[in-house]
């Protein structure tokens, strides 16, 4: 500062200017390469967290544009190195929540550098941004493990957090998700997850899901968000038409008959796509639902209902046990398997296929829940073995005993979180379909700059397209 001042006062403007640059050069340029070389040098400082040190040497160097160049060559290699060390880490990978966790304070740590050593500096930011893109696409699970990240914010890890801490963590979400360069894979797995959330009513708070999709609005653009946010519309109609059709004399008979029945009606289009699997509901379950269809049918004359049963879940008291009144949380699928026993007192497995029509692997699923050996409900030939023979006998367990008055028997997914299997029933949304949608999405976009432009150059519509 003391040598500024004596230069503006002793020196004339024309003369200032080219003795600074000349000074600079030989005390700073010719010795750049050096600094950042040496042992205390740069990759001692990212090492070490010398935040103030770096900061001295970016102010010293942003004298000189040609000096920032060796601080960047530099701080790209270092970011690179320990997120891959992040992203390859075997016993990370088994766990999303803890991976993504491990991204996000690094990203933190790198935020916070680039902010209190290099003030910000927008070629400082280029530079971390690319490094992370670098390493974060090398590992394919990052776009389907951030979402199930943000999936277990909105269930469990946002509760008792206030406002402010909120937004600053759905922020540092955002940040990483600008990292991706498959944000169609994350959407999706995203996607899948919510409706998990809307559809089980698990999420802690509606104000930080609408402020999820405002943040993703931003990045992705309207079209992408609008699902999502018709997801959160469906789910509000279909809540006011269930309490209109609970109004009505038919659910107040159901009622008095010791049922009370519950249905989330949705749009087709707006909710993960999964096909409707057959199955034969007894005459019991079948009523229900026919008196739900002719409600619905008589508001809405030209809209057809496509029951999901895969999706759905009981409470039934056994009738059979008197020890305690026992109430038995189940899957659709279980519900029919186990009203069958009212008219069995034995069937093979076979024969229970045939009954329901229930896809066989959904059928062992639910089957192998209800034939635990710590809490089964359902006797098997062979308890020993997990597997179902076709011919393999079932039956009623009639001891059955538990210290618990509701016992679950509904089927727990503890796979990994993946895009594939994250919707609700375990939607399909693999790499081929994944594909096939971004093909349509290109396609679009090519017919909707040709329309607007009937003519152009094939070099400028690709460049077009790419923007």
């Amino acid at each position: 500062m003391k040598e500024e001042e004596r230069a503006n006062y002793y020196l004339q403007p024309e003369t200032k200017n080219p003795l600074l640059q000349t000074i600079q050069g030989e005390i700073i340029e010719k010795h750049a390469p050096n600094l950042v070389d040496k042992d205390s040098g740069c990759d001692y400082m990212f090492q070490h967290s010398k935040l103030d040190e770096l900061a001295l040497m970016y102010r010293l160097f942003k004298r000189v544009d040609s000096c920032l160049k060796f601080i960047i060559a530099k701080m790209q290699p270092y970011i690179e190195n320990r997120g891959d060390k992040i992203v390859m880490d075997e016993a990370l990978i088994k766990d999303a929540v803890e991976f993504t966790a491990k991204l996000l304070a690094f990203k933190a740590e790198m935020d916070d550098m680039v902010e209190r050593s290099f003030l910000n500096d927008i070629k400082v930011q280029k530079t971390r941004d690319v490094a992370f893109q670098n390493f974060m696409n090398k590992q394919d699970k990052c776009p389907t493990y951030i979402a199930a990240y943000c999936n277990n914010e909105f269930v469990k890890g946002l509760r008792g957090v206030n406002e402010a801490e909120t937004n600053s963590r759905l922020d540092a979400i955002i940040r990483l998700f600008c990292c991706l360069h498959s944000r169609d894979i994350f959407i999706t797995a995203y996607t899948n997850y919510l409706a998990l959330r809307l559809l089980n009513k698990i999420s802690l708070s509606k104000d930080a899901e609408e402020l999820m999709l405002q943040k993703l609005k931003v990045e992705c653009g309207h079209n992408t968000v609008n699902k999502l946010a018709q997801m959160f519309n469906d789910i509000n109609i279909s809540r006011d038409l269930m309490n209109e059709f609970k109004g009505t004399q038919t659910y107040k008979n159901m009622i008095n008959s010791g049922v009370e029945f519950s249905a989330e009606v949705l749009t087709g289009g707006h909710w993960p796509q999964q096909p409707a699997a057959p199955c034969t509901l007894p005459p019991e379950l079948k009523d229900y639902t026919m008196k739900f269809e002719q409600f619905y049918k008589q508001k809405f004359q030209n809209r057809n209902i496509t029951w999901l049963f895969k999706n759905g879940s009981l409470e039934v008291k056994p009738v059979f046990i008197t020890a305690k009144p026992y109430i038995f949380a189940v899957n659709c699928y279980q519900a029919v398997v186990l009203m069958l026993f009212n008219r069995n007192a034995e069937m093979t497995f076979s024969e229970i296929k045939e009954a329901t029509n229930i896809p066989e692997n959904e059928l062992k699923e639910s089957l192998k829940y209800m034939c635990n050996p710590k809490q089964k409900i359902i006797a098997k030939q062979n308890p020993k073995t997990p597997e179902f023979t076709p011919q393999e006998v079932c039956k009623i367990f009639a001891e059955f005993a538990s210290p618990n008055v509701k016992v679950n028997f509904i089927p727990t997914t503890t796979d990994k979180p993946d895009a594939s299997k994250a919707g609700p029933g375990g939607a399909q949304s693999g790499p081929n379909q994944l594909s096939e949608e971004r093909k349509n999405i290109m396609d679009a976009v090519i017919v909707r700059i040709m329309k607007a432009r009937r003519t152009e150059k094939q070099n400028q519509l690709i460049e077009d397209v790419m923007r």
